[in-house]
């Protein structure tokens, strides 16, 4: 059994842990199936964006004291255009939709039950606000089954 602890920072407090978050993002992203190199500049920049939002909220998993994880999550209507896009474009109304972003657990530490406190953790916070938030949504990449990168022991 881990020793798992969440800790929950929203808006502007965001700001203390974006090194933290961005470390965590590249390393999860770099592999199957976002094979996304990023850089630190762009996280940081995407990062702060949460920070600026008094809704937002990440939540950071420590596995006995060390960072294994990090969620995000903010409402729709602010987030970046290429999040915003296809949700208007299936004709729903981006201002009652909050968006459950990211999910980034270190594979070590995977399978333990951190990922449904995510969603639980971030799908509590929509909720703190009343009736302003009818939704959630979020995304996920889809690659081939016989894609050429795909780990043999990859487990979704």
């Amino acid at each position: 059994m881990l020793n798992i602890q969440l800790k929950k920072v929203v808006g502007k407090k965001i700001e203390k842990y974006i090194d933290d978050i961005s470390f965590i993002r590249r390393a999860v992203f770099r592999d199957w199936p976002y094979l996304y190199e990023g850089s630190e500049e762009y996280e940081i920049d995407y990062l702060k964006h949460y920070a600026k939002n008094d809704r937002s909220i990440c939540v950071l998993a420590y596995v006995d004291g060390v960072l294994a994880g990090i969620t995000t999550a903010m409402p729709l209507v602010d987030e970046h255009e290429q999040m915003k896009a296809p949700v208007v474009k299936a004709g729903y109304n981006i201002e009652k939709i909050f968006y459950l972003a990211e999910s980034c657990l270190l594979s070590k530490y995977r399978g333990h039950g951190i990922y449904r406190q995510f969603f639980k953790a971030r799908e509590d916070h929509a909720q703190s606000f009343g009736e302003d938030y009818d939704s959630v949504c979020f995304c996920g990449v889809l690659r081939p089954e016989d894609h050429p990168f795909k780990p043999q022991e990859y487990y979704p």
